[in-house]
């Protein structure tokens, strides 16, 4: 019966062993796949802010070259009175 209960004993020691390292290569597995995701997410952002970023100096610049035909309309009918 001892003998059989030690046996039983180191099994369970070793099943606790096995147990914590499946949930630790499972824990690693997770944060390295929340790493990932929070790369691709910073990467999403970031994209997000320069597309949004060149919109803005785009219509700037239209704008900009609106004012200055405008400007080079009227100073061209200025000078044909």
């Amino acid at each position: 019966a001892r003998r059989s209960f030690r046996a039983l004993k180191g099994l369970m020691r070793l099943q606790g062993v096995v147990r914590g390292q499946s949930v630790k290569r499972q824990t690693m597995n997770a944060m390295k796949y929340m790493q990932l995701l929070v790369k691709v997410q910073t990467q999403i952002q970031s994209r997000r802010i320069h597309t949004l970023e060149n919109q803005a100096q785009h219509r700037s610049d239209a704008h900009n070259n609106d004012k200055e035909l405008e400007n080079n309309m009227a100073r061209w009918i200025l000078t044909q009175t």
